[in-house]
């Protein structure tokens, strides 16, 4: 394994030499958007092309990413509760915070962020946790209209916070 983080680095460095400061930014995110282009072409395909896909979808393909700090402002703003409350780590059984978890869930579909420094944002002490997080929230989706609500609804403010 060793051996191959090496090759990986010494590849990196290779291919980096004679590149661009615009091209290296691109190639070092972690999450690549799938549509890249104009601000106008990218809101073409969400318009013309991804009419089918839900709007948390759009949100992840062709907006700018949002930092963790817009995903939690714009949390706080529709639930009305401080940003403390969304990071807040509560313990116990029965203890539910939809706004935490609507949170994290945005920051690992749209934000531009690693699960470790998600998880290091919300307090967790590993980065599966983020995940596990987001499929309760993902399966309760189905079930559940009014959070379905709320999450298109949040989709749609974090694009227009974006764009």
């Amino acid at each position: 394994m060793e051996g191959s983080a090496k090759r990986y680095s010494g590849m990196r460095q290779f291919v980096e030499v004679g590149v661009d400061e615009n091209t290296a930014k691109l190639y070092s995110k972690k999450k690549w958007s799938m549509v890249y282009g104009s601000e106008d072409f990218r809101q073409w395909v969400a318009d013309e092309k991804l009419k089918q896909k839900s709007v948390t979808k759009k949100a992840s393909i062709v907006s700018n990413r949002p930092s963790i700090e817009q995903v939690i402002g714009v949390v706080c703003d529709y639930y009305k509760i401080s940003y403390g409350d969304v990071i807040a780590v509560r313990k116990g059984r029965g203890v539910k915070n939809r706004p935490r978890n609507v949170a994290i869930y945005f920051c690992q579909e749209v934000a531009d962020k690693t699960l470790s420094e998600i998880a290091q944002v919300f307090g967790f002490t590993h980065p599966n946790s983020v995940s596990y997080v987001t499929s309760k929230l993902r399966k309760q989706v189905i079930t559940d209209t009014k959070m379905q609500k709320d999450i298109d609804e949040i989709s749609r403010l974090i694009i227009e916070t974006v764009t």
